[in-house]
């Protein structure tokens, strides 16, 4: 805010304004003005250093990582609870009885599963209606029969708390790069799946 005096002008008794700022209102805004942008940045920093600290504020949690050999998926429908284990992989698998050979330009790709029933009914699918190999362009193979023995379609259903171990095969082009393998709970029918990498 200014100030005015009144003083004699030089050559007459006429009066002029002369204005007279008070420098120490000026100051006292000016520092004002700098502790509040001081504050502000402040902040921001310890805003962003939190931020940092967990990942970002608003980040979306991690996605469970895709398991590979020996891990297990548990999935769950309506009438369906199954906790599936990826034991083992033959590629190129050689059935147990040789009952035929695969097609020309063609193998057999193997997969050793253990389906344990967490459910309180007995599980009485056929695990092979769900299973599928995936390879790296997308495309997906359905089991072939007979299989490598044991084979989990030949096997009785699971009763509450059992499991069984058994393989499921497929039939595929020898040049295909397969990706993972795919189990879909009832027949493939809902949308509970659980996919596995293929090293």
């Amino acid at each position: 805010m200014s100030r005015f005096r009144l003083s004699p002008a030089r050559g007459g008794g006429a009066t002029r304004a002369a204005a007279s700022f008070g420098t120490t209102d000026v100051f006292q805004k000016a520092g004002n003005m700098f502790c509040a942008k001081l504050l502000v940045g402040l902040f921001s920093i310890a805003l962003s250093a939190a931020g940092a600290a967990y990942g970002g504020l608003g980040a979306k949690p991690a996605r469970p990582k895709t398991p590979d050999l020996g891990g297990s998926i548990t999935l769950k429908s309506y009438d369906e609870h199954l906790q599936i284990t990826l034991l083992g992989v033959e590629n190129p698998a050689h059935r147990a009885y040789k009952i035929g050979t695969p097609d020309s330009g063609e193998k057999y790709v193997a997969v050793r599963l253990r389906i344990f029933n967490l459910s309180r009914y007995r599980y009485n699918d056929s695990p092979s209606n769900g299973a599928r190999l995936v390879s790296t362009s997308g495309a997906a193979y359905r089991i072939t029969l007979p299989g490598k023995e044991p084979n989990l379609d030949e096997m009785a259903a699971i009763a509450p708390g059992d499991y069984h171990v058994g393989w499921l095969t497929f039939q595929v082009p020898i040049t295909v790069q397969l990706s993972r393998f795919r189990f879909i709970l009832d027949s493939g029918f809902v949308p509970q799946r659980g996919d596995w990498l293929l090293r």
